[in-house]
């Protein structure tokens, strides 16, 4: 039976939002994933607990579709329990077949996964596969949000977004999303991130428009801001993040609302028109309003930012958030021999991934590796902030159809696995 091993290493800061998922299944099928949650731990917590279990119980072969499916349908349980949470997936099924190990390697959010060969000769040793993060730093994930609005925009000038939020099936509402896309030069091209036929392009988008929908019906206590895309803050060298502000008029007491000020560049015009319309208006132009008054009522202002753009969960957030996964397969063969390292960004943001390709490959064992790179980055945490910035775990896993020994490089080390089946 094909040989494949894991080792986890954990770093908690206060807020212990990080969840990860390891099964070696007697079958030699296995699935392993982190789960980096924000906002609270609820929404990890049930990736966790039901993403990868599930799929592993279906059974191979494993194939895209599920995975998808598995990520919109816990979503859509999330958004229903109320819970406001969110979390970024990395995720990898390893199917075991007599010659080989067929993989699925799915990622939604900004915890990056690498593939390493471990067969490579090369004195420096750089992954040969890393996931695309779904972040603001992501042109195409920003340039596919921007168009969302603009159909979402289009829909509701022309009275059809009822009728494609409503549809009993998917037919009338595709057919509808594909003529406003037809008049949208590029439209098609702008969505490449979503899937490689123009079909399921426009499948994912009216699903898309279908959950920002049902956002609004569940938080129907608040109205939304347009959407827009600017810096957490006004220091230099701030990320660039998603950010909706959510209102709620309460009370009967006068009240009057601070000087806004934003440094947007792109925001989502079809959201509903809030109070403070002049004050929203100037802000998202880059200007700053003087304040005004908002007479009979008292407004809660909430403020949600994700640097990420996709996620499971989130439903306080923008409405262009998405649960959608892309996915990656590749296979393992006998006179071949990889390793994959699956992390949340507490480890991503201080080490860059050759530096961590090159860590992995050297490493003797799997836990020597998982260990070495958690090493690292509570070190350059340490180093800048003398604190752990962020809750990191690490998951490597070393896929070894015949068992052989890795190609020796200089600076090897390490001893023994964590888990090993074979």
């Amino acid at each position: 039976m094909p040989c494949i091993a894991y080792a986890r290493a954990h770093a908690a800061t206060s807020k212990d939002e990080d969840f990860c998922f390891a099964r070696l299944l007697e079958t030699g099928h296995a699935g392993f994933g982190v789960f980096d949650g924000h906002g609270g731990q609820q929404a990890a917590k049930l990736c966790q607990e039901r993403l990868l279990a599930d799929l592993l119980l279906a059974g191979p072969p494993y194939t895209a579709e599920p995975i998808i499916e598995g990520h919109w349908a816990l979503d859509e349980k999330i958004g229903q329990q109320g819970e406001l949470s969110g979390s970024t997936t990395s995720i990898l099924l390893v199917e075991s077949c007599p010659q080989e190990l067929r993989c699925l390697l799915a990622w939604c959010g900004d915890s990056t996964g690498i593939r390493v060969d471990m067969r490579s000769t090369s004195p420096r040793p750089t992954p040969d596969f890393v996931t695309a993060n779904h972040s603001t730093a992501n042109e195409l994930e920003v340039r596919r949000m921007q168009l969302e609005w603009r159909v979402r925009a289009i829909l509701t000038e022309d009275d059809e977004v009822d009728e494609v939020f409503s549809a009993e099936s998917p037919e009338p509402a595709a057919e509808i999303v594909e003529r406003v896309l037809g008049g949208i030069e590029g439209a098609m091209e702008e969505l490449r991130c979503l899937g490689t036929s123009d079909e399921h392009r426009t499948a994912v988008l009216v699903r898309t428009l279908s959950r920002a929908k049902r956002m609004e019906v569940q938080d129907d206590a608040h109205r939304r801001d347009p959407t827009f895309i600017g810096k957490r803050c006004g220091r230099d060298g701030a990320p660039m993040v998603v950010r909706c502000r959510r209102f709620s008029d309460v009370g009967m007491e006068a009240g009057v609302c601070d000087n806004v000020s934003g440094d947007a560049f792109q925001q989502d015009p079809s959201a509903p028109s809030p109070v403070l319309t002049a004050a929203l208006r100037d802000e998202l132009a880059g200007r700053s309003s003087p304040a005004l008054k908002v007479v009979g009522t008292r407004r809660h202002t909430y403020e949600n930012s994700t640097v990420v753009t996709r996620s499971i969960g989130d439903w306080d957030c923008s409405r262009a958030l998405i649960p959608h996964p892309e996915i990656a397969e590749f296979v393992v063969r006998t006179d071949e021999h990889a390793r994959v390292v699956l992390a949340s960004d507490g480890l991503w943001d201080f080490v860059p991934v050759d530096e961590a390709a090159a860590i992995v490959r050297r490493a003797k064992t799997v836990q020597s590796g998982a260990d070495t790179l958690l090493s690292l980055a509570k070190r350059r945490s340490c180093s800048k902030f003398n604190f752990l910035k962020d809750d990191t775990t690490v998951l490597l896993i070393d896929l070894n159809p015949s068992d052989v020994a890795p190609v020796p490089v200089e600076g090897a080390s390490g001893t023994a696995a964590c888990c090993t089946v074979s």
